[in-house]
């Protein structure tokens, strides 16, 4: 490979790196947590469906369900127990929650949500 194009292929990667950090997303979403669902590690070991799809807002999303990174691939074990806990605590008195999601991190293709907030 010739140098000038060894300069092209970096300028190119860096700036495709660049855009592509461009578009992620952290969005909230207002909604009721449909779904609690406890995995293996294909999907961050645990998931909520909301009511409110997330792949409205973020469509690189797949739909309906957010990660919460159980098996502790993108948040600690222990931020991950607690989400799931106030998730819990959602389902149960069917409560409305604000889900922070963020469309980089991704378990197969779910977006992580990391942090939820409920509302009275």
């Amino acid at each position: 490979m010739k140098a000038g194009t060894k300069v092209l292929s970096v300028a190119f990667a860096i700036t495709a790196l660049v855009a592509s950090s461009a578009y992620a997303q952290k969005v909230p979403i207002d909604s009721r947590v449909n779904q609690i669902l406890v995995t293996e590690s294909p999907f961050g070991g645990c998931m909520i469906a909301l009511a409110n799809n997330p792949q409205e807002l973020l469509p690189s999303c797949k739909a309906w369900f957010v990660t919460l990174s159980c098996d502790g691939s993108h948040l600690s074990k222990d931020v991950a127990g607690r989400l799931m806990e106030q998730a819990q605590l959602a389902y149960a008195l069917d409560k409305r929650v604000k889900v922070w999601v963020d469309d980089l991190r991704q378990s197969n293709g779910y977006c992580l949500a990391y942090r939820i907030d409920i509302a009275r």
